[in-house]
């Protein structure tokens, strides 16, 4: 099986695996299961404060409704100190970077990886 992409023979579509990593993640994880969105969740243990963390939300399905869904969460939103890594290939981070600048990049990426299937 291609790991890049995964055939859905159910609804004949290509799916996206999308893992987002960093600090915040918990509104994030809060915010796509208040919308019915389910995802994956890797915790991180912190000895520090004797607590579990999100350490990293993994998303799959349907590239342009992820990032559709991680953009309208992160528009409004001043600490976006995540990366973004799709299908383990391309990574976006979207530190210090506002919404217009992430938007260019995620469209830049996708227009090269179309061109090189």
């Amino acid at each position: 099986m291609d790991p890049i992409a995964i055939w859905d023979e159910k609804f004949h579509i290509m799916k996206t695996e999308v893992s987002i990593a960093g600090r915040g993640l918990e509104r994030l994880y809060q915010f796509l299961e208040d919308n019915g969105i389910e995802a994956d969740v890797k915790y991180h243990f912190n000895h520090w404060f004797l607590s579990a963390e999100i350490a990293a939300v993994k998303l799959c399905g349907d590239r342009e409704e992820i990032i559709a869904i991680l953009l309208d969460y992160y528009e409004e939103r001043k600490g976006k100190d995540v990366e973004v890594t799709i299908n383990n290939e391309e990574t976006v981070s979207f530190k210090g970077k506002d919404i217009a600048a992430i938007r260019q990049e995620l469209n830049v990426s996708k227009q090269e990886l179309a061109e090189s299937m």
